[in-house]
């Protein structure tokens, strides 16, 4: 729900995608099954809603045409007063970002606050806009930290992920169902690295800790149960 209420076209996207992989892992009949089911309570849905609210059927068009703009900009147009065209910014914030920074290996530290000033024109009137935000995790990075923390971090990521792997293609516990725990990480982590291409990392880093930790303890409790069989 909180996806679906922030808008985030990459987040959408991913969740859709991580869902997919998910039901696919547990058996094609189990993703077909939750497919129909999603499906005909979706549309049932969308029937009686827009027979008491009409307007819904416009605001899950919107919903639609900005998925869509993440692949094609000429759906942003059609979503009208609805702002659908970040995209277009983050196409420059590589050099909004690299020029803002004045130490390119160290960063600008992690309380500076990204202020980038550029010239916007409608018709003969100019005017300046303000860019704030860095929606990339990976440019958000580079930022703060510089080229060292950007590594660091990418390097963090890369291990996380690679352990994950390793532990996913053995076999799984005893206890354990179709998805075990690393195979359900590997899913994760791949669709979370990817969001960090249209978001940058806030609060849910938190969650991200806490996966990183519940790692490590299953794989002490493994090795445990292994040497102690």
């Amino acid at each position: 729900m909180a996806a679906l209420l922030t808008l985030s076209r990459s987040i959408l996207i991913c969740i859709i995608i991580s869902q997919l992989i998910l039901l696919y892992l547990c058996g094609y009949k189990v993703l077909l099954k939750k497919l129909l089911i999603i499906t005909s309570v979706g549309m049932l849905a969308v029937i009686i809603c827009s027979i008491v609210l009409p307007e819904i059927l416009n605001i899950l068009q919107n919903v639609a045409y900005m998925l869509l703009a993440v692949f094609d900009d000429n759906y942003a147009a059609m979503l009208g007063n609805v702002d659908g065209t970040g995209s277009g910014d983050r196409k420059e914030l590589l050099k909004w970002v690299w020029e803002s920074i004045d130490n390119k290996w160290i960063g600008m530290g992690g309380s500076a606050e990204f202020a980038y000033s550029l010239t916007e024109r409608s018709g003969i009137y100019s005017y300046i806009r303000t860019k704030t935000s860095i929606e990339n995790q990976y440019l958000n990075l580079l930022y703060h930290y510089g080229i060292i923390g950007l590594i660091s971090m990418i390097w963090v990521y890369i291990q996380v992920f690679i352990k994950s792997i390793i532990q996913a293609v053995k076999n799984p516990s005893e206890w354990e169902g179709r998805i075990s725990f690393p195979k359900m990480l590997v899913v994760i982590l791949g669709t979370y690295y990817i969001s960090f291409f249209g978001v940058h990392q806030i609060d849910e880093k938190r969650i991200f800790f806490c996966l990183i930790f519940l790692l490590i303890a299953y794989c002490n409790n493994k090795a445990y149960l292994t040497a102690y069989e």
